[in-house]
């Protein structure tokens, strides 16, 4: 499916989400005496790709490359709503970069990969306010995302011995959107603060996002029960109307 109709179909799920959720939020905050606010943030992933192996012994030797898979630094950035009081709800449509970096060297080879994966996910989270103006906050709920692009790009060097025809280098890149699903979900955990300082609304926030969705196509797995999950740690800061 083309990346239009995706963005036309998360625009209509956005809405059938979060309106009948901003309206059960806004009802609960009447109730309680408070607000919605508008809320605007960015901020950094440190994003990671969670693998299972189906066949034991390309989990073992994939075992040995776990140490050398590392968190890929991006970005994200996005809106949403909010509702004020003791415990309230927020909505938001958000860009993420997932993925990961791989750094091996053992001597022999050495490797360089990034997996980049571009989406737009829609978290709805429950707040509880530990404060009631200013201070901080827990929050916790669910996400859905679709994968907008992904991207990988590799540079590896082999070193077989000292003579110079035995040394090779390869370096490339692939788009390998059309291998992965595009429906991702998963929870989201969190904590956040929030201050005043000239007159304005500040926050800020850690979250963990814990993918549950696998996003690997049957068609480039190598064994049924392989899977391709993601995670990420978040760190944001924005603004709100409140």
């Amino acid at each position: 499916m083309k990346l239009c109709n995706f963005l036309f179909i998360l625009v209509i799920f956005s809405l059938c989400i979060t309106y009948p959720a901003f309206l059960l939020g806004s009802t609960y905050s009447d109730q309680q005496g408070g607000d919605v606010s508008f809320r605007l943030l960015g901020g950094l992933n440190l994003a990671k790709i969670r693998y299972h192996w189906g066949d034991p012994t390309m989990a073992a030797e994939e075992a040995e490359m776990d140490p050398y898979h590392e968190y890929r630094m991006g970005m994200c950035a996005g809106f949403g709503l909010e509702t004020s009081g003791r415990v309230g709800f927020m909505v938001e449509l958000l860009y993420h970069q997932k993925g990961q970096k791989v750094d091996f060297d053992d001597g022999v080879d050495s490797i360089q990969s990034t997996i980049a994966i571009h989406e737009m996910s829609l978290p709805v989270l429950l707040k509880l306010n530990l404060s009631r103006n200013t201070g901080p906050y827990l929050m916790a709920g669910g996400e859905i995302g679709f994968v907008l692009t992904a991207k990988e790009r590799h540079e590896i060097y082999t070193d077989l011995g000292d003579d110079e025809h035995e040394v090779h280098y390869s370096k490339g890149s692939e788009n390998i959107t059309e291998k992965l699903k595009r429906l991702n979900y998963g929870m989201v955990l969190g904590a956040g603060f929030k201050f005043r300082t000239t007159g304005l609304l500040f926050f800020t926030e850690v979250r963990y996002h814990y993918g549950l969705a696998d996003l690997s196509k049957n068609e480039i797995k190598a064994h049924p029960d392989d899977k391709m999950r993601t995670d990420a740690i978040v760190f944001v800061l924005g603004i709100s109307t409140l």
